[in-house]
């Protein structure tokens, strides 16, 4: 799988390229190759991504990748400390923002500087300010004029402070987002006409939300809205085998976990005759939100279509049958070796049972005071010993599982050499390619489709 993640995610920045289609697309196509390929890579995980979806299509026959468009509110708690007056006025002038906590305490600095301050402008009131005006009102008496007013005395410094604030904003950027969706939450029509989801006519992916993530997604969602329904699956139990996800408690009011179903359905909602693609978000038979859309943002991946279905097949699948037959000779194996060092016996009456059946190093067994061990009441049953014929066997069930899959053992990837050595190889291999080619054009044109359909809305 590490071959596949390098052969997707690459070991460049420009992992994608868009073609023009024509002389006068160049421009545009160099544009859109450098914006989607930063969105996916910059601002996604786009190898774990790539490495979690090839991993689920290797799996469980299909993995899916959602391209989706993030609006949600989010609110972000912020704390500043030593701030004056000035500072402090400007950052509560944005009416955006809430004071969540607010101290202040007294500027010794900021008030010494102001006494020196206000001691020079004093001292320059009394020594220029106040004989410049005494001058100036005893020329305009002499004169006969009225006498200028007198110029205002300096004023006493305010005290200053120094401000530690808390303050929340609610911030919403809004970008791609790429995520690989658990295919045990994802159900397809089975009307699907192939591995693709470009005809699905009904294609639904269920998660837990809360009730305040819907409410920042911008969902007018009741707090008592039930989903009416348990959507645990055995592969939720299998995937979470210790429960891990349900040590918590449900949680109260907004923070409530309800299955929030994001669905993607053809239908004639409009009773005119045509049918139409439609994006619906619903918590149990409440529906939240509806509207036409243009396509699934869903790629879907799959190792080996399946023709005229949606489900494909894993490569598991086609080494699951060794794995139980590697299972049953090592059973065997181990079997063999146990009864080599602790072989069956024939014994007679005249031996305690309880001594053989206690079968341990150095033990001792008892018999019969008149008894010799040379009379055969103690006879071995021999086994032959074929540990290592049967462990060496093993060997046949690791060459065939690579002629399979492909996978060697000796390093992580595809052996290109061992899957092409039979016919079944030479297919799958093919049949990989193709599927990952399309799919991998489907991929890059989802986030390219989505930040347009943002951008132009």
């Amino acid at each position: 799988m590490p071959s596949l993640v390098r052969i997707f995610a690459g070991s460049s920045d420009e992992v994608v390229k868009f073609t023009p289609g024509g002389p006068d697309d160049e421009l545009a196509a160099e544009q859109t190759t450098g914006v989607v390929s930063h969105i996916v890579t910059q601002q996604n995980q786009w190898e774990q991504i790539v490495g979690d979806w090839i991993h689920d299509a290797m799996l469980l026959a299909n993995g899916y990748a959602y391209a989706y468009w993030d609006s949600s509110d989010a609110m972000v708690r912020e704390t500043y400390t030593g701030q004056s007056d000035d500072q402090i006025a400007q950052l509560l002038a944005d009416q955006e923002i809430k004071v969540v906590q607010h101290s202040q305490q007294p500027d010794v600095e900021a008030d010494k500087a102001a006494a020196q301050q206000f001691q020079r402008a004093q001292q320059q009131y009394q020594q220029q300010v106040m004989p410049q005006w005494q001058q100036a009102a005893m020329q305009a008496e002499q004169q006969g004029q009225p006498a200028p007013p007198q110029p205002p005395p300096p004023q006493q410094p305010k005290p200053q402070f120094l401000h530690d604030v808390v303050i929340e904003r609610r911030e919403n950027e809004g970008k791609v987002c790429i995520s690989v969706l658990p295919p045990e939450h994802c159900y397809i029509s089975q009307d699907t006409p192939d591995w693709t989801l470009r005809q699905a006519p009904y294609f639904e992916y269920r998660q837990e939300k809360t009730i305040a993530d819907l409410r920042a997604m911008g969902l007018d969602v009741a707090e008592d809205v039930s989903d009416d329904e348990d959507a645990d699956a055995e592969e939720d139990d299998a995937r979470d085998r210790f429960g891990e996800d349900r040590l918590g408690d449900d949680g109260k009011g907004v923070m409530r976990r309800v299955w929030c179903r994001s669905i993607w359905v053809r239908a004639d909602a409009e009773n005119d005759g045509v049918s139409r693609l439609y994006y619906v978000i619903a918590v149990g038979r409440t529906i939240l939100f509806a509207e036409p859309t243009g396509r699934i943002p869903v790629s879907s991946l799959t190792p080996q279509p399946m023709p005229h279905r949606h489900i494909g097949m894993s490569i598991a699948e086609t080494v699951l049958d060794i794995q139980d037959v590697k299972t049953a000779v090592k059973r065997g194996g181990l079997d063999n070796l146990y009864l080599a060092n602790s072989p069956r016996s024939l014994i007679s009456s005249r031996v305690s049972l309880d001594d053989m059946l206690d079968s341990r190093p150095g033990g001792v067994v008892r018999m019969l005071d008149d008894s010799m061990p040379g009379e055969g009441h103690i006879v071995p049953v021999v086994h032959p010993f074929a540990f290592q014929e049967i462990i060496g066997s093993l060997e046949y069930f690791d060459q065939e599982r690579q002629n399979r899959s492909g996978a060697s053992r000796y390093f992580s990837g595809t052996d290109a050499g061992a899957i092409n050595k039979t016919a079944s190889g030479r297919w799958r291999c093919r049949t990989w390619q193709r599927c990952a080619s399309s799919t991998s054009r489907e991929s890059w044109r989802r986030p390219s489709n989505t930040c347009l359909s943002a951008c132009t809305s």
